[in-house]
């Protein structure tokens, strides 16, 4: 796993338990119960659960989370697919209107095509000059937001592969 400097990558536990809390909560997307406050409150507890109020933990945190996505959609979408490539032998995620889409959308889009093409660098590559460009724009602050907003896409993308029972998602 390409993660920036800063950070060491996760060790098989944490993996192991990155990927949990991953699938639980885009399970929890993919299937409301109808309460809506209380699915907020759901989702939001379970992502509070592993953030911190540590910040330099909860970036650590972050990063894990926006590396795992990818690999889990990618491996989802290969499952709905049966691992067959496409024609023309290479994985492409098209977004409707790409001009005007929301930057955070691309990365996300952008991070999981590389990942279905096996290039895991190229996935984590995307998302570390998505955040080094936010943060030399905006700050900090505003990087963390937009990589965060990245793992909810990623999520979102999860979600609808449960929804469309490719995952059990428990």
């Amino acid at each position: 796993m390409s993660l920036p400097r800063h950070t060491n990558p996760p060790t098989n536990d944490e993996a192991m338990e990155i990927s949990d809390r991953y699938l639980q909560i885009a399970a929890a997307i993919a299937r409301p119960s109808g309460d809506v406050r209380a699915d907020v409150d759901r989702i939001t507890d379970l992502l509070v659960d592993y953030f911190t109020d540590d910040p330099m933990i909860a970036s650590q945190r972050l990063w894990y989370f926006a590396g795992v996505g990818p690999v889990l959609v990618a491996g989802a979408m290969k499952k709905a697919h049966r691992g067959a490539l496409p024609r023309g032998g290479f994985w492409a995620i098209e977004q409707v209107g790409a001009g005007d889409a929301d930057p955070n959308v691309l990365a996300a889009a952008q991070a999981v095509t590389f990942q279905l093409n096996g290039d895991q660098d190229a996935s984590h590559d995307v998302l570390d000059a998505h955040f080094a460009v936010v943060a030399t724009q905006h700050g900090s602050n505003a990087a963390h937001n937009a990589l965060f907003d990245v793992v909810l896409h990623h999520l979102q993308m999860l979600a609808e592969l449960i929804k469309n029972g490719v995952l059990d998602g428990r």
